[in-house]
């Protein structure tokens, strides 16, 4: 019996059209986009800033800049990555929406300790510990700090 070109064809096309956002995602980091909504709005960094650079960091072997861009990234690189992958063969088709997924059987309480954790390590960066923040602090330069600034200043 011969193979499906169109299913296969149909296949390709779905895997590339799921991988477009992580593709578009990979151009803006390489391109030094600025990727963080909070710090644009309030000129803070958010609890997950320094992530995206810490992981490329990581993923080249520099493990003291990773730690010193985000010192939580051996634990949410490999989360975030699972569910991209997973996210990606879904939309290709090549996994099924409701098989098997470990991070499934992971307790809600877990999953409520890490973002206390991701919270502790913001604040206590944003006060100056574990090496402090990487970016700037700087409510001004914020979209909200500029319009307060130019209301009030």
């Amino acid at each position: 019996m011969a193979a499906h070109p169109q299913r296969s064809d149909a296949t390709l096309r779905r895997a590339l059209g799921a991988l477009l956002p992580v593709a578009l995602l990979g151009l803006l980091f390489f391109v030094d986009f600025p990727l963080c909504p909070m710090r644009h709005v309030f000129g803070v960094p958010c609890p997950g800033c320094g992530l995206t650079r810490a992981s490329g960091a990581l993923l080249t072997g520099r493990f003291h800049d990773a730690f010193a861009f985000h010192p939580l990234v051996p634990l949410i690189l490999p989360l975030v990555a699972w569910m991209f992958l997973r996210m990606t063969l879904v939309s290709a088709g090549l996994l099924r929406s409701d098989s098997f997924d470990p991070l499934d059987r992971i307790p809600t309480a877990v999953w409520g300790v890490l973002v206390l954790v991701l919270l502790g390590v913001w604040i206590a960066r944003l006060a100056g510990a574990l090496g402090g923040h990487p970016d700037p602090i700087d409510p001004s330069q914020g979209l909200l700090g500029g319009i307060f600034l130019g209301i009030f200043g």
